[in-house]
């Protein structure tokens, strides 16, 4: 494998008018995202106060978040809302584990993409991780001490349905990249790193981020003055800015420090390869982590795309377009270099506010 050097360099002042331009609904903000996540947040802190709706076997409780409710040019006036406790041993109090919005669609055979449905209001999933000896007070305690954190995620959720609401259709592949680079982990950091990012600056993601930023703002009554400092404080700016000095070269240098680690992975492999340097592990890990994800994208878009019971029963489409298209989608999923390529090229659709070298 050959070494590749990327440079990401972030253009500051271009950015910081960018983000500010976007306070103003000029680049895809929803109107009244703030106002909606707060009244959604403020009927759930109502509702848990005593609460319906509690499965004890699967400890979720399963509300509706009644309400009238505009985002942009949608409205509507009840949300399926449920919040899940995971327990944990060494957890001594609760946080949120994930916050995300419910979605659905069903593949087109003739037009091989997503038809989005339901999309007449969001449903909310809140999962909160607690100590194995939580009470219910604590949720609603645990709710009024973290209004910000959850606002803001509201706002970054209520981005996602109203995106998704608005699309005639979403293309299977990018949904199937999308939710590998989310959810697969490679446990070696820097490779778990790069994940992360390339999940990050998706254009799924991006446009949610800065929603997610301008509920932030606008929840903290950000003066002009102090948007500046506001802005390079945001862990949305810190993660562009991580992005920024990444580099493939400089990720296989920090990979050394896990050679132990990699060695370990490789001991569990059965006819593992045989290495003669530490580059070659390096190399070879690398591999081996983006077949991971390959496959892992290769798994959610059969599942998307497997739309009767006999293609789930069988593994086998019931047109030869729909195999075609499978195939062809995979052979890309495998190629080991364009995961660099969709990186930069992700990174483009951000804003013309990153330069990318």
């Amino acid at each position: 494998m050959k070494a590749t050097h990327m440079n990401i360099i972030i253009n500051e002042s271009t950015l910081k008018n960018v983000i500010y331009h976007l306070l103003t609904e000029k680049l895809g903000v929803p109107d009244n995202t703030l106002e909606t996540a707060l009244s959604i947040y403020k009927e759930l802190v109502r509702q848990m106060y005593s609460p319906a709706g509690y499965n004890e076997q699967e400890k979720e409780y399963n509300l509706t978040i009644n309400g009238d409710f505009t985002l942009g040019k949608k409205t509507f006036n009840y949300i399926p809302f449920t919040v899940k406790i995971t327990e944990h041993p060494s957890v001594e109090k609760m946080d949120r584990l994930r916050m995300a919005t419910v979605k659905s669609g069903v593949f087109s055979d003739a037009k091989l993409h997503i038809i989005p449905q339901d999309t007449n209001r969001p449903k909310f999933f809140l999962e909160i991780i607690a100590p194995e000896n939580w009470a219910h007070r604590d949720i609603v305690k645990y709710l009024l001490e973290n209004s910000n954190d959850l606002v803001t995620t509201l706002g970054h959720e209520l981005t996602h349905f109203y995106n998704d609401a608005n699309a005639p259709h979403n293309s299977a592949t990018e949904l199937a990249n999308y939710g590998a680079s989310q959810k697969v982990r490679f446990n070696l950091k820097p490779i778990d790193k790069f994940f992360y990012y390339s999940y990050f600056i998706h254009n799924i993601e991006s446009t949610a981020h800065v929603s997610e930023f301008a509920t932030d703002m606008q929840f903290n009554k950000i003066s002009k003055s102090n948007f500046l400092k506001f802005l390079n404080n945001h862990k949305m700016f810190k993660t562009l800015k991580e992005i920024q000095s990444f580099s493939i070269k400089e990720m296989k240098e920090e990979l050394h420090n896990y050679i132990p680690r990699i060695d370990e992975i490789y001991a569990d492999i059965e006819n593992a390869p045989h290495f003669d340097n530490d580059e070659d592990k390096i190399n070879g890990i690398l591999r081996l982590a983006y077949v991971n994800l390959a496959n892992s994208k290769g798994e959610s878009l059969y599942k998307m795309i497997a739309t009767s019971f006999f293609e789930q029963l069988t593994g086998n489409f019931s047109t030869e377009q729909k195999h075609n298209f499978f195939i062809s989608i995979c052979n890309i999923f495998l190629d080991f270099n364009l995961i660099l390529k969709c990186f930069l090229k992700q990174k483009r659709k951000i804003s013309t506010s990153l330069q990318l070298k």
